[in-house]
C-alpha cells in the first residue's frame, strides 16, 4: 500500500508517540533534557505546520496554574528548542509574535491513521485480505501505550483518543480477517485479543464467528458462555444485544454474514434470498456516531417484538443514501431471509415519484410471490405484509417523497427492518425514529478528499484542507470535486482548486456528468413553489441571497421584506422544512455556505426595483438598529448614524441593557459586512452607506476590537474613501488607525493616522484633529519614539486649549506623564497628574465627568507610587475611592483599578494584611461584574501578594 514505505524521514522531525516517546532527526535520536522540551516538541509536532500560542503553551505545560514568571519561562523553552533543533539541522521552528509554527515534522500517529484509512478503503471495497494487511501495518507501529513519557495538559484526551482507536483498530482488523476467509487466523488473533483483554465482546464476536464457520458450533457457543460469565462476575452485565443476537442464531443455526464462499442460498419459504442493497461509497467516513444510534433503534425495535423504521432525512445531497446503503451492508446478514431496495425517486431531478403500486410488485416479485391476482395497491400490500411478517427482512426505501408514498410499503413483522430516505422528516409513521443528517466535519471532508490523491506533501495538505473549506462539509460537493480530482490526475487537486477559485458562483463547479448541487437545489425549490406559502419563501430565500453572511435572525428577516414577523416566521419554517435553512438554538437561521451561494445564484432572477426595496429596508434596518447600540452606551453621544427613512415600529430592535446590545452586534457583524459589500458595486452601490455603517462602531471599538469584521467594514471603507463625503472620510481613517493599533498593526497605524491628519486639517475638523494627534503619540509610545511622542501630545494639547476641549487638556497631560515615567523622570510625570488633576476640578469634570475624574485621579496614585510617594498615593486614591462611593459607582472596573492600586500601596509599606483586604474586595468585585474567572478570582486568593498583577485582569477602561 502506499503507506507501507513511511513518511520520508530524511529532512523532517519524526516523534513516535504510539509506546514509549522518542524524537529523531534525519533518522538519528534527538536528546531533550527533563520533561517541559519534550512535552513542548511533543506539542509542536501535533500541531505540526499551524500556530500554536504561547497562552496555548502555558496552559499545556502548567496545567492551567503557571507560576508568576510563566511566559518568560514558556519564551526560554522555545528559544532552547529552538536552539537544539537548529543544532540538529532542522530548520523548521518559527516564532512570529506570541506564536510557534514548527514545519517538516511528522509522527506514528499520522502513519498510522494512514494505515487505517487505506485498510477501511479497501474494506468498504471487499477487498478485505489488503485491508487486514493494512490494519496489520498500522498496529505493527505499536509499542506500547500512546504518549505514555509525556506530561502536557493536552496529552491526556489525546492518548485517550489514541487508546479507543487501538482498540477500534484490533477489532476492525479481525473482522478483516474473518470477511476475508482467512479463519485460522482470525480465530488465532481473537484468541491473542481476548487474553489481552478478557471482557472484550468485539474479539469474543469474530471468535464465535469464525468458529461456527469452521463447523466448530461448540467451541463457538462455548466462547459466548465464558466472555457472558466474565461480564456478569466482573461488571455485573449481561452480553450485548448483538452479542445476543448472533449467539441466538448460531442455536437456530441460521447463516452468518461472514460465512466465507456462500452462493446465493434460500429463504425457509424455498425461494432465492435477494441482496439487493447498493454497495456503499468506497470511502464512507464520518458517519460513525449515526451509525451505530440508527443500529441501536432498529436492533431494539426487534428485540421488542416490533418492526424498526428509521428514517434518514436531510437536504439534496447531504449523504442520505450513502448512510442507508452502508447501514444496509452492515446489518444485512442479520436480516437472513433478504434485503429488499428501491429508489422512489420523491426527489429526483426530471424523474416522476415511483407509485406504491409499482414498488410493491418489485418487492412481491424478489420474495417469490405471485402479484398477478393483486392489482389494487391496497391488495398488494396486504398481500406483501402477509408474504413478509414471518421472514427477517430488511428494507431500503429510498428518496421518499413523504409519508404517503411509503405507508402501503410498510411491511409489519417482528423481524423486519425498515431504513427510508427523504428530504423532509417522516415523523407521521408510527414508531419511526427520525434522524436528520449534517455537514461532514473538517476532519471526515479533509479525509474524504484525501483518499483523491496519492501525495502527502505539505503543500498538497494546504490544498486539499483548502478544497475542504470550499465544499463546507457538504458530502455531494465532496464526492463530485473528489471525482474530478481523480480524472484528472496527477495535478488534478491543483487543477480543480484554481477552477474552483476564479469562479464567480462555484455552484457550477460542484458538478459533473451524473451528479449536481445545482440540480439537486433547484428540484428543492420547484417543490417549495408548490407547496403553501411556497412563493413567498422562495422569495424571502432570494432575498437573502442579496446581502446575508451565514445566518439571519427573525426581526431582520422580517424587516428586509416588510412583512410582519409573524408572517416572516412561517416562511421561514417553510424553508427549514424544504432544508434549506436551519433553525438554530438561538432561534436565528443559518444556511449552509453552497446553500447560501445558491441564494446568491436565485437572487438574480428578483426584479432590479424590488432588490432594490429589499436592499433599502434591510440597510436602514441595520443603521436603526447600530445606533440604539450606540445609545444604549451612551445616550449622550453625538451620533453619526443617519436615517434616510423612518424604520416601522414592528421592525426596531429594542435593547434591555448594554450587554444585550453588544450581544446583538456580536452575531449580526458578519451580515453587516455583506452589506456593506452589497454596496460597493452596482446595481446597489451606495458608498456613502459603507462610510457610515463603518464609521458607525467607534465609541465602542474598545469593546469589540478582537472581531476581525470591524477592520473589514473599515477597509471597505477606505477603498471607497473618494467617494466619500468630507467627515465620513475623516471618521474612516481615524477609526482605521485606531482599529490598528487595537490589532498591533503598527506600521499601518501610523500610516493611516498621518493621513487623518491631512484630511482633518484640510476638513478642518479641529477636535478631530486633537484626537489624531493624540492617538498618533500613543502610537509612537508605543514604539519607543518618546520624544515625538511628547511633541505630539503637546501639539494636541495646544489645540484642546484653543478650542476649549477639557477632556483632551486632561488625557494629553496623563498621557504625557505615562511617557516621561518611562523615561525615568517620575516627577516631572507627577507635576503633569497635579496639572491634570487640577484642570479638572476648575472646569467641574469632577461633577460632569465622574468615571474621567476617577481614571485620572488613579493614574495619579499610580505615578505618586513610582515616584515612591507611596503614603501620598495612599491620601490621593483613598479620597478617589470615597468620590466613587458617593457616585455609587462601586461595581465597576475602575474601583477595581482603586482598590488594587490601594492593595499594593499598603503591601510595599509592609501592611500585608491591610493590603489582603483590598486585594480580596478588588477579586470579589471584579467576580461580581463578570471581569474575571472564578479560577482567576481564586488564584487572587490563594497567595499574598497575588500571583495574578493587574495588568492581567484586563479591566478594559475607556481611555
Amino acid at each position: 500500500m502506499s503507506s507501507s514505505d513511511g513518511p520520508d524521514k530524511s529532512s523532517q522531525l519524526y516523534a513516535k508517540f504510539l509506546g514509549p516517546v522518542r524524537f529523531e532527526y534525519a533518522g538519528e535520536p534527538l536528546y531533550l533534557p527533563g520533561s517541559q522540551l519534550p512535552a513542548l516538541l511533543g506539542l509542536l509536532i501535533m500541531q505540526s505546520d499551524r500556530p500554536v500560542s504561547l497562552d496555548a503553551i502555558i496552559e499545556h505545560l502548567w496545567h492551567g496554574q503557571p507560576p508568576k514568571n510563566s511566559i518568560r519561562m514558556a519564551q526560554n523553552l522555545v528559544s532552547r528548542l529552538k536552539s537544539i533543533l537548529s543544532d540538529a539541522g532542522h530548520p523548521g521552528l518559527t516564532v512570529v509574535k506570541r506564536a510557534v509554527t514548527l514545519t517538516q515534522a511528522s509522527s506514528d500517529v499520522t502513519e498510522f491513521e494512514k494505515f487505517v484509512a487505506e485498510a477501511r478503503s479497501a474494506c468498504a471495497s471487499d477487498r478485505h485480505a489488503s485491508g487486514a494487511e493494512a490494519f496489520a501495518s498500522a498496529l505493527g507501529l505499536v509499542s506500547g501505550p500512546p504518549l505514555i513519557d509525556l506530561e502536557g495538559a493536552l496529552f491526556a484526551p489525546e492518548a485517550a483518543r489514541l487508546d479507543q482507536l487501538l482498540d477500534q483498530v484490533e477489532s476492525e482488523r479481525l473482522e478483516a480477517l474473518l470477511q476475508a476467509d482467512k479463519i485460522d487466523l482470525a480465530i488465532e488473533q481473537s484468541l491473542l485479543a481476548i487474553a489481552r483483554s478478557p471482557l472484550s465482546e468485539r474479539a469474543t464476536k469474530v471468535l464465535m464467528e469464525a468458529y461456527y464457520l469452521r463447523g466448530e458450533t461448540q467451541k463457538a457457543l462455548e466462547a459466548f458462555e465464558r466472555t457472558r460469565d466474565r461480564l456478569g462476575e466482573d461488571l455485573g452485565m449481561d452480553p450485548s444485544s448483538e452479542l445476543q443476537a448472533i449467539h441466538r442464531s448460531i442455536l437456530r443455526g441460521s447463516s452468518l454474514r461472514s460465512k466465507p464462499s456462500s452462493a446465493a442460498g434460500s429463504t425457509a419459504h424455498g425461494t432465492s434470498i435477494p441482496h439487493e442493497t447498493p454497495a456503499g461509497p468506497a470511502a464512507f467516513l464520518g458517519r460513525d456516531q449515526e451509525l451505530a444510534e440508527l443500529k441501536r433503534q432498529l436492533f431494539e425495535a426487534n428485540e421488542n417484538g416490533r418492526t424498526g423504521i428509521v428514517n434518514i432525512n436531510g437536504a439534496g445531497g447531504i449523504g442520505k443514501s450513502a448512510l442507508a446503503t452502508s447501514l444496509g451492508n452492515e446489518i444485512a446478514d442479520e436480516y437472513p431471509d433478504g434485503q429488499l431496495y428501491v429508489n422512489l425517486h420523491g426527489a429526483t431531478p426530471g424523474l416522476t415519484p415511483l407509485e406504491p403500486r409499482v414498488a410493491l410488485k418489485r418487492f412481491l416479485r424478489s420474495l417469490g410471490s405471485d402479484t398477478i391476482a393483486h392489482k389494487d395497491p391496497e391488495e398488494l400490500s396486504g398481500h406483501f405484509r402477509t408474504v413478509a411478517r414471518p421472514r427477517s427482512l430488511l428494507l431500503i426505501l429510498d428518496n421518499a417523497r413523504d409519508a404517503s408514498q411509503i405507508r402501503l410499503l410498510l411491511p409489519n413483522g417482528p423481524k423486519i427492518a425498515v431504513i427510508v430516505t427523504s428530504r423532509q422528516p417522516i415523523s407521521s409513521i408510527d414508531d419511526a425514529y427520525c434522524l436528520q443528517l449534517g455537514v461532514l466535519d473538517s476532519g471526515s471532508s479533509v479525509s474524504l478528499l484525501e483518499s483523491s490523491i496519492n501525495s502527502t506533501s505539505t503543500q498538497r495538505n494546504r490544498e486539499v484542507h483548502e478544497l475542504a473549506r470550499f465544499c463546507g462539509g457538504h458530502p455531494l460537493a465532496l464526492c463530485v470535486i473528489s471525482a474530478r480530482i481523480k480524472a484528472q490526475s496527477p495535478d488534478g487537486i491543483q487543477t480543480v482548486l484554481e477552477s474552483l477559485q476564479k469562479s464567480r458562483t462555484k455552484l457550477p463547479e460542484f458538478a459533473d456528468n451524473e451528479r449536481s448541487i445545482l440540480a439537486s437545489l433547484d428540484l428543492s425549490i420547484a417543490e417549495l413553489k408548490r407547496s403553501r406559502n411556497g412563493q413567498h419563501a422562495v422569495e424571502l430565500f432570494k432575498a437573502m441571497g442579496l446581502w446575508v453572511g451565514n445566518e439571519l435572525s427573525l426581526d431582520a428577516g422580517a424587516a428586509s421584506m416588510g412583512l410582519p414577523v409573524e408572517e416572516t416566521e412561517a416562511l421561514f419554517k417553510r424553508l427549514e422544512e424544504f432544508r434549506l435553512v436551519d433553525r438554530l438554538p438561538s432561534g436565528r437561521f443559518q444556511m449552509h455556505d453552497i446553500i447560501r451561494l445558491y441564494s446568491i445564484h436565485l437572487s438574480t432572477d428578483l426584479p432590479l426595483d424590488y432588490q432594490r426595496e429589499i436592499i433599502a429596508r434591510t440597510r436602514n434596518f441595520y443603521l436603526y438598529s447600530c445606533r440604539q447600540v450606540l445609545i444604549m452606551y451612551d445616550a449622550a453621544l453625538e451620533l453619526r448614524v443617519k436615517l434616510s427613512n423612518g424604520v416601522p415600529e414592528n421592525h426596531r430592535v429594542v435593547f434591555s441593557t448594554i450587554e444585550e446590545a453588544f450581544a446583538w452586534i456580536d452575531v449580526e457583524l458578519t451580515n453587516l459586512v455583506e452589506l456593506a459589500r452589497s454596496a460597493l458595486n452596482p446595481p446597489h452601490s451606495d458608498h456613502q452607506f459603507i462610510g457610515i455603517l463603518s464609521s458607525s462602531f467607534f465609541p465602542v471599538s474598545l469593546r469589540i476590537s478582537h472581531r476581525p469584521e470591524i477592520l473589514d467594514l473599515l477597509e471597505l471603507s477606505d477603498s471607497v474613501i473618494e467617494d466619500l463625503d468630507g467627515d465620513l472620510s475623516v471618521y474612516t481613517l481615524c477609526d482605521l488607525g485606531r482599529q490598528y493599533i487595537l490589532t498591533s498593526n503598527y506600521e499601518k497605524a501610523s500610516h493611516t493616522l498621518e493621513r487623518a491628519e491631512k484630511a482633518v486639517t484640510r476638513e478642518r475638523m479641529w477636535n478631530r484633529l486633537i484626537w489624531v494627534l493624540a492617538e498618533h503619540a500613543r502610537l509612537k509610545s508605543k514604539q519607543g519614539d518618546f520624544h515625538a511622542a511628547l511633541a505630539d501630545f503637546s501639539r494636541s494639547r495646544e489645540l484642546a486649549v484653543q478650542h476649549d476641549h477639557h477632556e483632551y487638556i486632561i488625557w494629553t497631560d496623563m498621557y504625557s506623564a505615562g511617557v516621561y515615567e518611562q523615561l525615568g523622570d517620575s516627577n516631572r510625570a507627577i507635576a503633569l497628574c497635579e496639572r491634570a488633576i487640577r484642570h479638572a476640578k476648575s472646569n467641574g469634570l469632577e461633577r460632569t465627568q465622574i468615571y474621567d475624574f476617577a481614571s485620572i485621579s488613579v493614574n495619579y496614585g499610580a505615578r505618586l507610587m513610582n515616584g515612591n510617594q507611596t503614603l501620598k498615593a495612599i491620601e490621593v486614591i483613598s479620597s478617589s475611592m470615597k468620590f466613587i462611593e458617593y457616585h455609587s459607582f462601586t461595581e465597576s472596573n475602575i474601583y477595581v483599578e482603586h482598590l488594587w492600586r490601594l492593595a499594593d500601596a499598603y503591601y510595599s509599606q509592609g501592611s500585608a494584611q491591610e493590603a489582603r483586604t483590598f486585594w480580596t474586595d478588588a477579586a470579589d468585585i471584579a467576580l461580581k461584574i463578570e471581569t474575571i474567572s472564578e479560577k482567576q478570582h481564586r488564584q487572587i486568593l490563594n497567595s499574598t501578594p497575588p500571583v495574578l498583577k493587574l495588568d492581567d485582569l484586563h479591566l478594559g477602561h475607556r481611555h
